[in-house]
């Protein structure tokens, strides 16, 4: 049974059982529609790097030595005030001391079933200790200081966002209230602050995409198919997608760790295919419908039905598996961040594809007449020309000529038209070996109208010298691009998640030319000595591990640029070297006193600070003499997640291996910006592997599909073209600031790409690109296997898609433009390179770049499989200048 045949069985059973379907599809739409509400507050925050990354390990090591620190978080509170005037000044004051005792001793209040906070510094509890380790919570000018908390939880948990959400909204508004501070700006900061203003912000913007973009974008679908009608099975389709993918992933998030993350790239996918796909399904609906009354036939929706699932129904089948296998190889990666993406993206697709060649033959089929009304004018048509197709009475036109020989036309056009209409052909100019007859074939039956722009178009392309020259232009303006597609600058600092005007923002913006980012985000570095043995402070060998130690950190202030000795804290180095002995004499008189770490802060012995410092960052607190290792506290001016922050990790790791080799003393370092750059290499490490199973999975896809080994090449090649030209674009805006000159917010330098981004969109590009070139491809087949030459059947088969494509191609970049207004600069940058990804794919790659490329071809592109045997023929000038078809050459086998 060939693909025809149980396309029509498939449309038949639909027919007989549709209300056992249709009770199906709502108990499905019923069940999905309780679950899917609750998958966003099931999705889960929390990130770690590759379990096999130097990160990984150094959190391990922590844990070892320091169990309480494996998993932490820093939570600032930024303390500013300003005058009448708008000026900043000074924030020193009795009500802000008494402020800061109170906040961290409610901070110590919350309730848990364990202790969440494990520490909490600020520049007055810091003053009653050491006035010098005060100093750094103080801003130079006195009008800024800080309170840190430190959480022994992950930092993007929900145990760390809950306390977060505990101290912005009880905590701080509670203790301002009672100690007369409500004239301060705080500001808390960090990850577990920032997630819930960057989930908020972003909320917000998709809201706004949603409620101004999208239907904006269905607007242009109903002009495209020219009835508001049909516009009602894509937004039934989009319906059910949304219910059956988003409750599949709740049930996916009770067992799996699903990024929060998710539900936004799953609902932008299946808006911008439930577009594409009802738009391939039902242009191609109404195309076979205006056939049928152009023809005189009475109009059968269950003929136009099953031709739509044959066309259209294959190319959004090959595309939709396709595409769902390439997020799948998102599988790939080593971090479960990605591969709940990937498991998200598959299922939309899924559901996407199964909703489209459901419930639009379904309800095409159970209400024909309907929606047959869509070409008439009526209550969902209201105005003429959305229900109307103009009529052109033009000359009759066969398939043009190639030198391959002839085979059989159609059936109905056999004995309809040449029996009756032909005639003996006189005139030399059009004889080809054989007496030849020219055929009246009726022009909606098989040809596309030759005056449109997109016939014209591939008449011009597909010809030499332009099927040569065209794609060698393309390619060389191309070719600038190409050079930044692949070296651009990649960053995870948190400036681009958050909103650029809020005041969460502009707070951590000061906070940084202050204090530094690396407040926010301190490292931790883990000294351990190889031998298992050895004790930091051993007064036998003269307290050498403790002066290598020391010896550490200044190797690590001169290996880079812009790093300064005042921003490291730990027991042999805290802004300034700390002697072994000086220690060790400071622990005397510790014991001597009787005191302990656990009471040592109330008593008044002449080096607290330093036997603080001891008890705070060596592993044995309770005989600090026999500990083993040492920890440092490095709070980098600069952002730790940023360029200079990587470049800093990885000069780093180096020196310190090289310092192991000849010390024998291991370094790690510890804390969210290295879990970030690892995760960042990583996932940078993975993408080459991501990008090969992608193009091998279009390649047996595609191949197996149309029995063609040029074809899926052809698409690869086509794919990464656009691909290429749009990271390299991307990479000149945000990294060079190629468009500044445009004031656009939106295309705004911020010397940077977001490193996930170039990840996200990927996957989506090649399956938006692949949408299109099956389209194209599947209607030029068409065409050439009704028996037009290579050259007519592009022309013909752009014709009849060029307008679809750059159709599908606005809408969808004016489903994803408006987050080129949010406020944050990851929004801009990912909608940048999904708007001009489909733009340029639709407006110069499929439309141009394709036929010119096929053209250039010609049979090539079916190789191995060739289309003979059918009756081919040549359209030649006449004196009135219009044309016609007439067959030529002799009958062949098909081979």
């Amino acid at each position: 049974m060939d693909s025809k045949a149980w396309i029509e069985t498939y449309v038949d059973f639909l027919q007989k059982f549709k209300y056992i379907v249709a009770l199906i599809l709502l108990g499905l739409l019923a069940l999905g529609g309780v679950m899917a509400p609750h998958f966003a507050n099931a999705t889960s925050q929390d990130f770690e790097p590759p379990s096999n990354s130097r990160a990984t390990g150094a959190r391990n090591m922590l844990n070892q030595y320091f169990p309480l620190m494996k998993q932490s978080a820093s939570i600032v509170l930024f303390i500013q005030l300003k005058n009448t005037s708008g000026n900043y000044i000074e924030v020193l004051s009795d009500r802000l001391r008494s402020f800061s005792f109170a906040i961290q001793k409610r901070a110590s209040e919350y309730p848990s079933d364990e202790g969440i906070l494990l520490n909490s510094e600020g520049y007055y509890t810091l003053r009653r200790i050491d006035f010098a380790a005060a100093e750094p919570f103080l801003s130079s000018d006195h009008c800024a200081t800080f309170i840190s908390f430190t959480i022994g939880v992950q930092m993007t948990s929900t145990a760390a966002t809950n306390y977060a959400k505990f101290l912005k909204n009880e905590a701080v508004p509670e203790i301002q209230s009672k100690t007369n501070t409500l004239d301060y700006e705080m500001t808390l900061m960090g990850s577990p602050a920032f997630l819930e203003t960057m989930i908020d912000s972003s909320t917000s913007d998709l809201e706004r995409v949603d409620s101004i973009v999208l239907p904006l974008a269905l607007l242009t679908l109903a002009y495209i198919l020219k009835s508001l009608r049909l516009l009602i099975l894509p937004l039934v389709c989009l319906g059910f997608s949304a219910a059956g993918s988003f409750g599949i992933m709740y049930g996916v998030a009770t067992r799996f760790s699903v990024f929060a993350g998710a539900p936004s790239l799953m609902m932008s996918i299946l808006i911008a295919m439930s577009i594409d796909y009802g738009l391939f399904l039902l242009s191609r609906y109404k195309e076979e419908l205006i056939k049928q009354r152009e023809s005189g036939k009475e109009l059968d929706t269950r003929l136009a039905v099953i031709t739509m699932l044959h066309s259209a129904g294959h190319t959004i089948t090959v595309s939709g598996l396709t595409l769902a296998t390439c997020f799948l190889g998102l599988l790939f990666f080593r971090m479960s961040i990605m591969r709940s993406l990937g498991v998200g993206c598959a299922i939309v697709l899924m559901t996407v594809l199964l909703s489209n060649l459901i419930i639009v033959p379904l309800l095409l089929c159970w209400f024909p007449r309907f929606f047959q009304r869509c070409l008439e004018e009526g209550y969902f048509c209201p105005p003429r020309l959305w229900c109307l197709e103009s009529k052109k009475d033009k000359l009759p036109r066969l398939p043009s000529a190639s030198p391959h020989g002839v085979a059989q036309l159609p059936e109905a056009t056999l004995n309809d038209d040449l029996s009756t209409d032909s005639r003996e052909c006189d005139d030399p100019t059009l004889q080809i070996g054989h007496a030849i007859k020219l055929a009246k074939v009726p022009t909606s039956v098989f040809s596309a109208d030759e005056d449109s722009i997109w016939y014209k178009l591939g008449w011009r392309v597909v010809r030499f010298p332009y099927n040569v020259v065209v794609p060698i232009v393309i390619v060389l303006l191309t070719l600038p691009f190409d050079f930044y597609a692949f070296n651009y600058d990649t960053t995870d600092e948190n400036l681009y998640f958050l909103p650029k005007h809020s005041k969460v923002t502009q707070a951590y913006q000061r906070m940084g030319s202050e204090f530094g980012y690396g407040q926010v985000y301190a490292y931790q570095i883990l000294m351990v000595p190889d031998d298992p043995t050895a004790k930091i402070l051993d007064k036998s060998n003269n307290y050498k591990l403790w002066a290598q130690t020391r010896d550490a950190i200044f190797g690590l202030v001169n290996a880079s640029a812009n790093v300064h000795g005042r921003n490291f804290e730990g027991p042999s180095f805290a802004g300034s070297p700390i002697g072994g002995e000086t220690m060790a004499t400071c622990l005397d008189e510790m014991d001597a006193a009787n005191v302990t770490c656990v009471n040592v802060l109330p008593v008044d012995i002449k080096c607290r600070g330093n036997v603080l410092l001891a008890c705070s960052f060596m592993d044995t607190p309770e005989n600090l003499k026999e500990s083993h290792s040492m920890w440092f506290s490095y709070a980098p001016s600069f952002a730790p997640m940023g360029k200079e922050g990587s470049s800093w990790l990885h000069n780093a790791r180096k020196y310190a291996d090289e310092f192991n080799a000849r010390q024998n003393i291991s370094m790690y370092f510890i804390g969210p910006a290295a879990d970030a750059i690892d995760a960042e290499d990583g996932v940078n490490a993975d993408f080459t592997t991501m990008v090969g199973v992608t193009s091998a999975v279009v390649l047996c896809f595609v191949a197996v599909s149309f029995k063609s080994i040029t074809i899926p090449l052809r698409s690869i090649l086509t794919i990464g073209l656009t691909v290429i030209w749009v990271y390299g674009f991307a990479a000149l805006v945000y990294q060079h600031g190629a468009l500044t000159w445009t004031t656009f917010e939106g295309f705004d330098n911020t010397h940077a790409i977001v490193y996930i981004i170039p990840l996200m969109t990927f996957p989506i590009v090649v399956g938006i690109g692949l949408d299109y070139d099956i389209f194209l491809i599947t209607r030029i087949i068409e065409y050439r296997r009704s028996g037009y030459s290579t050259e007519e059947a592009i022309c013909q088969g752009l014709a009849k898609t060029g307008y679809i494509i750059t159709a599908a191609g606005v809408i969808m970049a004016t489903a994803f433009s408006g987050l080129l207004f949010s406020e944050e600069p990851f929004m801009h940058q990912l909608s940048f390179y999904m708007v001009f990804a489909v733009l340029f794919d639709t407006f110069v790659v499929r439309t141009v770049f394709v036929p010119a490329l096929m053209g250039m071809l010609g049979e090539w592109n079916w190789y191995p499989f060739t289309l003979r045997g059918v009756i081919e023929y040549t359209k030649v000038d006449l004196s009135d200048s219009e044309g016609e078809y007439v067959s030529s050459g002799d009958e062949n086998e098909d081979r």
